[in-house]
Formats: C-alpha cells, sequence, structure tokens
C-alpha cells in the first residue's frame, strides 16, 4: 500500500508499495533462477548484480522522497526567518488623543486634521497586533512541522527499505529453491542503506545564504 506523507500541505511524498504483484513476482523468480548459475558461487543473502540494481532502484526513490520534504524544509525556515524578522520590529505607538477644543474653526480645522490622522494610526496599529499575533501562531505551526520533517523522512525511507528487503528475500528464497546448498534459513539481505537526512548545519548555512 502506498504510503503518503503528511508533514505539511506542499509535502506529497509517496513510499512505493510493499506488495509485490504477480508480473512482478514472476519477473524476480526468474532471475533468481538464472542466477542460480550466474552467481553459484556467491552466498545467497550476499549482493548480486541483481540486488545492487534492486538497492540502487530504492536509494534513488528514496532520495526523491527526501528532496520533497528538504524543499518543504526550505520554504518553511524562510517563511520562519521573515517572520521572526517581523516579530523584531517595534510595534507602532499610539499617538496622543487630544480633547476637542472650544475654540474658533481653525483650532476645529486643526483639531479634526489630527483627530483623522489619530484614527488612521489606531487602524495601523490594530492591523501591526493582529499581523503580530497571526505571526506567532504561525511560527509555532511552522516550529511543529519542522520537527516532524525528519522523522517522516524516516518513515519514508524504512518504507523504502521494507519494499526492497521484500523483494531480495523472495529473490534469495528462489534462488535457494533452485541451489544444491546446506543452509538452515533463507537470509533476507543484502540490507538496505538509505541516503539519510541530510548534514542540518550545512543545510542552515545554505537557507541563510538564500534569505540574505
Amino acid at each position: 500500500m502506498n504510503r503518503k506523507s503528511r508533514a505539511g500541505w506542499a509535502a506529497q511524498a509517496t513510499a512505493p508499495p510493499l506488495e509485490i504483484q504477480r508480473k512482478e513476482r514472476w519477473s524476480i523468480k526468474w532471475k533468481a533462477i538464472r542466477d542460480c548459475a550466474r552467481y553459484r558461487r556467491v552466498p545467497i543473502g550476499q549482493p548480486t548484480g541483481w540486488t545492487l540494481a534492486q538497492h540502487a532502484v530504492y536509494f534513488k526513490i528514496s532520495l526523491a522522497l527526501r528532496g520533497q520534504l528538504e524543499e518543504r524544509q526550505d520554504a518553511l525556515e524562510i517563511e520562519q526567518a521573515t517572520l521572526r524578522a517581523q516579530l523584531e520590529e517595534p510595534p507602532a505607538a499610539a499617538r496622543g488623543s487630544q480633547p476637542r477644543p472650544a475654540g474658533d474653526a481653525r483650532q476645529l480645522h486643526d483639531w479634526a486634521r489630527e483627530r483623522r490622522a489619530e484614527l488612521t494610526s489606531l487602524a495601523v496599529i490594530r492591523a501591526g497586533t493582529a499581523a503580530r499575533q497571526s505571526a506567532t501562531v504561525r511560527l509555532a505551526a511552522i516550529q511543529t512541522e519542522l520537527g516532524q520533517l525528519e522523522g517522516e523522512y524516516e518513515t519514508l525511507d524504512g518504507l523504502c527499505g521494507g519494499a526492497y528487503l521484500v523483494r531480495v528475500e523472495l529473490y534469495n528464497r528462489s534462488r535457494y529453491s533452485r541451489a544444491d546448498r546446506k543452509i538452515t534459513e533463507v537470509p533476507s539481505g543484502p540490507p538496505y542503506q538509505g541516503p539519510g537526512w541530510r548534514n542540518r548545519r550545512a543545510h542552515l548555512a545554505s537557507v541563510q545564504t538564500r534569505s540574505a
């Protein structure tokens, strides 16, 4: 079953299926039978040309999945830096309110003009306060999602490794059934080694350079 990433609305990463369809199953068995002669001196469970090719296939899939999550990480960290810079700016100060004068028309005109400027300033302050509150909420959401990305990748990478090992196990069992070797258990290997999550410090330096 395909397993889609849940780490963010833009991270639509999909792991390969674990199930082996009938056509693929026969193809794997045929290659195992062929390799009984080709790799007759290679112990079952050790790498062959076919297992190495399979490892390359799933390594490439895992790398592509990581790339999708890293793109999301880049976008989140750039947005995070922008919001933090926004919150570091001092909020606008409210202008002092003057009481309505009891003087002549000129004084009333000047007071009305100042009052309009004061109301405009208050509207800007309210909008800025709402924007700061929204930025604070968004920063918390970004931090949560960033904290989930590495674990999300490890899950997807593990599913790639699982899909690889299921196929290699079928291959090894098919080789074993045709091979005249005295072994008590069919190995599930060779193991899967994914690309892993990238170096965090180098990644942050790259993001800071692009957002500077």
